[in-house]
């Protein structure tokens, strides 16, 4: 069978309905013109009217084995991500799991190696890489205005309120280094390359709650000099979402890199300083339609699952190396 062939549109079925599903990645496919949100499996949303799929479903199994459905977008608690990405791809379906897409190595690799084998897609749902500010930063740093990069230093903070749920259980991949860290981390090793078997030196300090990291702090030290630092968490009323990219000509700073609400970049060299407005836009869109044409053309996508697996390896240290 050609997993990969072109159809007129894309039959969505979404395993899970919290509010990023709900919110953002459901508009997101029903706006495609090439997709249609056609089931929706969900425990505690299955009944809600104002669901706009045809099927609504109790059991992810109805979904994930359902004959009409092309595409299984996965929404679940981070411990579940691997078992149901494998067992869509082992049902005939192409997958977007939202990140986390695992959370160790091995787990990538079992990912990877069931994508092979059975001729199914798989992209991991760290939407800001697709997003039009991603974009804007790479046209900033491609013309070599700031150097070389030999520092990064990018924060994920969000609101203390949001300690609940399944953030807040450590039995569903809760704490902060995987709902808010990993974004930082992704884009340090995005910017400096995901270099397969020579990991960042690691040194990292965060606070636990209930078996949980709430917020965390942390050095990434690459070849070359090259350092980045992270830090995530839920402390304040407020949200800080800000990046300083050091170069070796100059500085970039961002407002809401990993956000879709307005957001702002700066870059100061010796020639003075350029600021941009970074316009609210919706990064899932892009996303959506980057891996319609990732299963149809083989485009390549902006965060491949080799990728993945590196950033796995260092989340997975991270974790380890985590000291109260």
């Amino acid at each position: 069978m050609n997993a990969a062939k072109k159809q007129k549109r894309y039959k969505w079925g979404f395993l899970g309905y919290g509010q990023v599903a709900r919110e953002h990645m459901a508009g997101a496919v029903l706006n495609n013109v090439d997709s249609e949100l056609f089931a929706v499996a969900s425990q505690s949303h299955y009944q809600d009217s104002t669901i706009e799929a045809t099927h609504r479903f109790s059991r992810y199994e109805d979904v994930i084995n359902h004959p009409d459905i092309d595409i299984v977008y996965i929404a679940l608690p981070n411990t579940m991500h691997v078992t149901w990405t494998i067992k869509a791809l082992q049902a005939g379906k192409h997958v977007l799991c939202e990140k986390p897409i695992a959370m160790t190595v091995a787990e990538v690799e079992q990912v990877i190696k069931t994508s092979a084998e059975t001729g199914y897609k798989v992209m991991e749902g760290f939407m800001y890489r697709y997003s039009n500010r991603m974009k804007r930063l790479e046209e900033v740093l491609a013309t070599g205005q700031i150097g070389e990069i030999t520092y990064i230093q990018s924060n994920f903070f969000s609101l203390r309120s949001r300690i609940a749920g399944i953030r807040a259980d450590a039995s569903l991949g809760g704490g902060s280094l995987w709902d808010l860290g990993c974004y930082p981390v992704s884009l340090i090793i995005a910017l400096f390359g995901a270099a397969e078997g020579s990991l960042p030196k690691i040194q990292t300090m965060g606070t636990m709650e209930k078996d949980i990291d709430t917020y965390l702090s942390g050095n990434l030290g690459f070849s070359q000099g090259k350092i980045g630092t992270f830090s995530a968490g839920w402390i304040s009323d407020v949200r800080d979402i800000t990046t300083m990219i050091i170069g070796s000509r100059g500085i970039i700073e961002i407002r809401r890199l990993f956000n879709w609400a307005e957001g702002s970049m700066s870059v100061i060299s010796e020639s003075g300083q350029q600021d941009y407005v970074l316009p609210a836009e919706d990064p899932f869109a892009p996303e959506v339609a980057s891996f319609l044409s990732h299963i149809e053309d083989g485009t390549a996508l902006a965060m491949p699952l080799t990728e993945s697996k590196y950033l796995a390896a260092v989340m997975q240290q991270i974790g380890d190396h985590l000291v109260s």
